[in-house]
């Protein structure tokens, strides 16, 4: 924990649990969830350090990134609860690593960049700060169990009215009402 922080460590070992062997331990999982523990925080200060002008509102999926990511979202959640049902752990790991580097951070926050520049459509930036928050927030609720730490501290730095006091007593994004988005 003290190389690669409880997160990290807590969810490098997530990756390696399978459920019918053994635990061979890696330690690159470690070192490799360290870092994705930073891309969640600084994905996190992304999102937090372009909300000039957020007024809390309806998530809206406007663009074609929008309703990739909202489907995307949805589809997780789905996959995440039957993965959770069978204890497949090191699959919701891995799940969770994938949607939030790669689909989130890599793809979604790049084509939001556009709607939050300086001069583009205050209406179009409103709707894609909103729609930010909304992922971020369903994102860390997902990440929750297996990162408590980053989590939590990022969650109560989000702006706007929370559901609940902590995250860590906040619900489960419901897969049913997410469903409108596939």
């Amino acid at each position: 924990m003290q190389d690669y922080g409880a997160d990290g460590m807590r969810f490098g070992l997530l990756m390696q649990v399978t459920g019918a062997q053994d635990l061979k331990f890696n330690e690159n999982k470690l070192v490799s969830s360290r870092n994705f523990a930073n891309k969640v925080r600084n994905a996190a200060r992304f999102v937090n350090m372009n909300l000039e002008g957020f007024v809390p509102g309806e998530p809206e999926p406007t663009t074609e990134a929008d309703r990739w990511m909202f489907s995307r979202l949805a589809r997780l959640v789905r996959s995440l609860d039957e993965a959770y049902d069978q204890f497949e752990f090191a699959d919701v790991a891995r799940e969770l690593y994938a949607f939030f580097w790669n689909e989130f951070c890599d793809w979604y926050i790049e084509f939001s960049k556009a709607s939050l520049r300086e001069g583009a459509d205050p209406v179009a930036r409103l709707q894609t700060q909103r729609n930010l928050v909304f992922v971020l927030y369903t994102a860390l609720r997902l990440l929750h169990p297996a990162m408590p730490f980053v989590t939590e501290q990022i969650y109560q730095e989000l702006p706007g009215e929370k559901e609940a006091p902590y995250l860590m007593v906040a619900s489960w994004p419901d897969a049913d009402e997410l469903a409108k988005y596939i």
